[in-house]
């Protein structure tokens, strides 16, 4: 019995002996690797920039410093080249050629557009803001959302605005000190807003290029004009044939960073919450802070250059601001409806 159970045994251990490297011989499927993620788009942008580079000069400064920072927080995935006095694009052109993806930037003041997407005339409305951050609460966000609207049916994203400097009157060859000192002057604008309030005041509104205001200045062409005292003190030529100021200042409208949206919406969600926060952070912060130290300066720059400077006091101020009223209604014959109301409602506030 002990020799049955004994070669049993031997028998066992030879099969499970000869099974064992069959076993073995099975090869284990090896892992599966987890799926490789796709390296991060890189999207190179160009930007078409109404101003010049000029240190300093918070038009500049402002974009310059929206650019480095959306640049470095994105590591990497945006860069943007700048093309200053709208070199890829001329102005007139520049909306268009945004829409159809000829350009992916574009940085101007909403003046330039206002006949082209009418609401955003309400920023061009005199008076509308008495200062930097009355500007910015009256546009964030009821005014945004309306003009980035409005934008959009063009194929346009508005990414971000800031307030620009005040637009004051400046002039060659008189002070303006009350309405009358405007009879006969011939007034460099820039919209049917401003026309309407220069036509309103006594003067003769007229259209001129930024690029020949200069020239038009030295020929007498024109008498004055209506931009922001920090670009024009900032300008070599304006600076130099200038020699009247009249406060305070008319306008303040908004300098803005537009996007095409087609391109927009192809961006990761993140990305496109870069470049919006990131420009409502420089508004409140460096383009605030180069246009107060900016605003500083000029004052030193322009009576060295031998500006006359002149405060209307309150009393011909307020005629001004009665003449100014006149504007609205053309607001109103150009945005009629809620929309229109809407935007003068805050705009009143």
């Amino acid at each position: 019995m002990k020799k049955r159970w004994l070669f049993l045994s031997v028998a066992l251990m030879l099969v499970v002996a000869l099974l064992l490297p069959a076993c073995a011989a099975e090869p284990t499927p090896p892992a599966e690797k987890p799926a490789e993620k796709p390296p991060p788009v890189k999207y190179t942008l160009k930007l078409n920039s109404v101003v010049a580079e000029n240190p300093g000069e918070p038009c500049h400064e402002g974009i310059k410093a929206w650019i480095e920072t959306v640049e470095e927080r994105s590591g990497g995935q945006i860069e943007i080249e700048s093309y200053p006095l709208n070199t890829l694009v001329p102005t007139g052109e520049s909306l268009e050629a945004l829409g159809a993806g000829l350009i992916d930037l574009q940085y101007i003041n909403f003046v330039h557009y206002e006949s082209k997407v009418q609401e955003s005339m309400v920023l061009g409305l005199p008076f509308f803001a008495k200062d930097y951050d009355d500007f910015y609460a009256k546009v964030y966000p009821d005014v945004y959302e309306i003009l980035d609207e409005a934008f959009q049916k063009l194929n346009v994203k508005i990414v971000g605005t800031w307030p620009s400097g005040g637009f004051s009157l400046m002039t060659v060859t008189k002070p303006v000190h009350t309405m009358e000192d405007l009879e006969g002057l011939i007034i460099r604008v820039f919209g049917v807003i401003s026309a309407g309030l220069v036509d309103g005041l006594g003067g003769a509104s007229a259209y001129v290029a930024w690029p020949e205001l200069e020239v038009a200045l030295e020929r007498k062409t024109v008498d004055g004009y209506l931009t922001d005292w920090n670009l024009a003190a900032a300008t070599p030529g304006l600076l130099e044939v200038t020699r009247y100021i009249t406060f305070p200042a008319v306008f303040r409208s908004g300098l803005v960073v537009f996007m095409n949206l087609d391109l927009y919406n192809e961006m990761p969600p993140d990305l496109q919450k870069l470049l919006t926060d990131t420009s409502k952070e420089i508004a409140l912060g460096k383009a605030k802070d180069a246009l107060e130290t900016a605003e500083a300066k000029t004052v030193d720059v322009v009576r060295d250059a031998g500006w006359e400077i002149y405060y209307l006091p309150e009393e011909e101020l307020a005629r001004w601001k009665e003449v100014a009223r006149g504007t609205w209604d053309i607001f109103r014959e150009s945005v009629p409806g809620p929309v229109g109301e809407k935007l003068l409602e805050i705009a009143e506030r």
